[in-house]
């Protein structure tokens, strides 16, 4: 299985970009940078679907360019998966004509098959030969993390999470799982921020982490405030010395 790391920052800054990763050019998760980062034609040739993790603005960013881009050149049927609160948001909020046309009523119309799915916490989702399980999360809003198989191995997500088990309890149910994706947007000392936003801190995911059976599984840090970058990773390398962290960066590819 192949990542690459489209954008994995918790904020958006000069060279820092939304959260947004594509498995095997075929599947995203998130939409916080897609079309600034793939060209249109590669997008409309190769991805078919998205997994959306929750509605936060970071999350769902370039969200309406991608669909505009798959209603004009799109050529395959593409399909949103999101939770029914996560759906509710978005046409709410964006696809309700006065932040954004509804673009799947557009392609409903146009005869496009643009498609947004619910999915349902721990129902596994059949996408080709991947099978993709949502792991609700603890969030401000409804967010689910992700363990996504392709049969040989698996990788997880957390999505934007703060303390919680029914993640690692899955996690620890997959005896191929070689990587974890986890959220880490503060340092130890801000801890006020990280209950009040329900991001991890380096202090919380130092424990959390303790819950994953093996330390085996690669770690892979992710939604790192831009300025706050060195910090965490300095206060994560001291913590957990023996476990095997990757400090993710935008532009990176990771094989599994």
């Amino acid at each position: 299985m192949q990542i690459k790391i489209l954008g994995c920052s918790g904020a958006k800054s000069v060279g820092k970009s939304p959260t947004s990763f594509l498995i095997d050019n075929k599947i995203l998760i998130d939409c916080g940078s897609v079309v600034s980062k793939l060209k249109s034609d590669f997008i409309a040739d190769n991805i078919g679907c998205l997994l959306l993790t929750h509605s936060h603005f970071d999350h769902i960013m370039e969200l309406p360019f991608l669909l505009e881009l798959l209603l004009q050149d799109g050529k395959n049927p593409f399909t949103v998966f999101a939770s029914g609160d996560s759906i509710d948001s978005l046409y709410s909020n964006i696809f309700n004509f006065e932040s954004w046309p509804d673009l799947f009523q557009i392609a409903e119309k146009e005869g496009k098959e643009l498609h947004l799915t619910e999915y349902t916490n721990l129902e596994t989702i059949s996408v080709d030969e991947y099978r993709v399980t949502p792991v609700k999360v603890n969030h401000t809003v409804t967010t689910h993390g992700f363990l996504v198989d392709d049969g040989k191995c698996s990788i997880g997500f957390t999505g934007d999470t703060y303390i919680t088990d029914s993640f690692w309890e899955q996690c620890n149910n997959k005896k191929n799982l070689k990587a974890v994706i986890v959220d880490v947007s503060f340092p130890g000392h801000m801890h006020e921020e990280a209950d009040i936003t329900k991001h991890m801190s380096t202090d919380l995911i130092s424990r959390e982490l303790n819950k994953l059976d093996s330390k085996q599984i690669e770690i892979l840090i992710s939604h790192m405030k831009p300025k706050l970058i060195d910090e965490i990773k300095s206060e994560l390398k001291k913590a957990k010395p023996d476990f095997n962290l990757t400090f993710l960066e935008d532009g990176m590819t990771l094989n599994f």
